[in-house]
């Protein structure tokens, strides 16, 4: 796996408790195996967090990042942005399944 580049995919998630684990399990169970993924959560108030650690402690390509104050989606993307070690990045909505 480390001969094929690193795809780092970027989700930001406000409040997406309700289907973000959906579509955090397709990122992980694409064929490509070589990925991170950064999540920002913007300062959700379900259980977003919740769900994030969970997941975190199944999969060590999850990564996570929380603003402290509900900043939008635009900031949050350049937060994770800043954060990527990938060749390649993509980006994936939290409601959205690839």
């Amino acid at each position: 796996m480390d001969k094929m580049p690193l795809v780092s995919v970027i989700m930001p998630i406000y409040n997406g408790a309700a289907y973000m684990e959906e579509s955090i399990r397709s990122v992980l169970s694409q064929s490509y195996k070589n990925i991170e993924l950064l999540i920002c959560n913007d300062a959700s108030t379900d259980t977003t967090a919740e769900i994030i650690e969970r997941l975190m402690g199944e999969d060590s390509r999850i990564k996570t990042i929380r603003n402290e104050v509900n900043s939008g989606i635009a900031i949050s993307r350049n937060n994770l942005l800043d954060r990527i070690k990938g060749k390649y990045f993509i980006t994936q909505d939290c409601d959205d399944n690839m």
